[in-house]
């Protein structure tokens, strides 16, 4: 008996929607974005995955083909390069800090970021574990950095220093790395458009840790035009360990999207032969969960207390 095997494509061009607005393109009419079949791709989202989506997802979400190119990266070194020779202005003024507490024989890990970039970076083992709230209280101060714009890692012991502060009277916030996309509620009338943004933010990443590298992702992409910094000294600085530098920590990081197209990062951490951040790094990234700490910081919404909550 001999078996036959088609393989049928389906290209992003072949929604009838897309076919029209290519048509109109060449015919040199601008596309006026109607939608013919409802239900199939868009010439809208056809037009903004092409504008926004990496190499490798066009070619398997858009194109339908194999990606046979060379392994990609979170963070390109052709970006990492780029942010690496953009000036960082007002170095002194900062917008959020990110705290990454130690936990084991990892390093504690504090940045300070503003709109312009990564201002400073400060990486040290903390045997004794109270410097790390009295140092986060100095550099926010030396920063001028409020204290809602703290966030911690709740892990490794961050929701304990957290906790420490709030009760000193510094309002900080800790984020879970590893907790699942919850979208800030918002209150009224949300219009269908909105809500139709807020499910694709909400199935774009797979997990919290993914969706603040995600962003940084964002900032540093030369095509964003953010033109977030990333100064050398601090990106080439030593651990105090001798393990990678911050640029070293960010190049090894691998671009990842599981079988729903969620952008994912391995776990920190695993058992057995099992892919992960430390193994392919080849330490803890704590220097770099400071950064993207510090940056999600900058773009977190402010917290709503309610009236005698504490």
């Amino acid at each position: 008996m001999r078996f036959i095997r088609r393989i049928i494509v389906v290209r992003a061009e072949d929604s009838p929607n897309v076919k029209r607005a290519l048509a109109m393109k060449a015919a040199g009419q601008e596309p006026d974005g109607l939608t013919v079949v409802p239900g199939v791709l868009s010439w809208a989202e056809y037009s903004k995955r092409r504008r926004t989506w990496d190499q490798q997802r066009q070619a398997v979400g858009l194109d339908g083909e194999f990606y046979e190119g060379a392994e990609l990266r979170l963070f390109p070194s052709a970006w990492l390069d780029a942010a690496m020779a953009l000036p960082v202005p007002d170095r002194h003024r900062c917008r959020a800090l990110g705290c990454d507490p130690a936990e084991g024989g990892d390093n504690t890990a504090w940045a300070l970021v503003n709109e312009h970039g990564l201002a400073n970076l400060i990486s040290f083992k903390t045997a004794d574990t109270s410097e790390i709230t009295n140092r986060t209280i100095a550099l926010g101060r030396e920063y001028g950095v409020p204290a809602d714009r703290w966030f911690f890692d709740r892990g490794g012991g961050g929701k304990q220093h957290a906790d420490n502060l709030r009760a000193a009277g510094w309002p900080c916030r800790t984020v879970g790395f590893g907790e699942s996309i919850t979208l800030e509620p918002r209150r009224g009338f949300v219009r269908l458009k909105e809500r139709r943004e807020q499910r694709e933010e909400r199935y774009a990443y797979k997990n919290r840790r993914a969706e603040m590298y995600g962003v940084l992702r964002t900032l540093l992409d030369p095509q964003s035009g953010a033109g977030f910094g990333l100064p050398p000294e601090l990106m080439l600085a030593s651990r105090c360990d001798g393990g990678p530098c911050l640029r070293d920590q960010l190049a090894a990081m691998p671009l990842r999207y599981d079988g729903e197209g969620r952008l994912f990062l391995p776990p920190k951490q695993t058992d057995g032969d099992g892919e992960s951040l430390v193994k392919a790094i080849g330490c803890s990234p704590d220097e770099a969960d400071a950064l993207v700490l510090a940056v999600w910081g900058m773009f977190a919404p402010t917290e709503r207390r309610r009236i005698g909550a504490l």
